[in-house]
């Protein structure tokens, strides 16, 4: 498991603290507080993002009244949905989200941080025992199978939330 942490610059405090209750829980993450990529440089900084992201598997965003302010974040966010990343809010504060965004677990405290990764380890551990046993029979892990335990993964956290 690999978080891509998404987040506008004015947040980086708060993603940085993020990644290291990550990292203390052994969950590894992305961070790109310290990258040196020209912000003008649009081509270079989309293939950069694309590569790391390609790196992780899952995408929590920091939300904030900032957010709304970044072209970025909503770039990352069509990026993780489009591989179907689990995908987690982090709420600053007080904020309203886009629609498309409501439906995501939403993360406020380090107590949701050790939900969400429990919740994260067991989707894991659920898609390592299905490809095990269909590599026993032969079959593939296909999208559907992805899908189901992303949802499952959704549900479960939501409800621990």
């Amino acid at each position: 498991m690999k978080v891509f942490i998404s987040h506008k610059k004015e947040d980086s405090e708060t993603a940085s603290q993020i990644a290291n209750y990550l990292r203390i829980n052994q969950v590894g993450v992305y961070l790109d507080v310290i990258d040196n990529i020209a912000p003008n440089d649009a081509k270079t900084l989309t293939n950069h993002i694309k590569s790391r992201m390609s790196e992780c598997t899952d995408l929590l965003v920091v939300m904030s009244s900032k957010t709304q302010q970044s072209w970025w974040v909503p770039f990352e966010i069509g990026m993780a949905a489009q591989q179907d990343y689990p995908m987690v809010s982090y709420l600053k504060e007080f904020i309203i989200l886009p629609e498309y965004l409501s439906y995501y677990p939403k993360l406020k405290s380090n107590t949701d941080l050790y939900y969400y990764i429990s919740a994260a380890r067991g989707r894991i551990n659920e898609k390592v025992t299905i490809e095990k046993q269909a590599g026993s029979l032969n079959e593939s892990y296909n999208f559907s199978k992805r899908e189901n335990l992303t949802e499952k993964f959704y549900r479960e956290l939501k409800a621990k939330l």
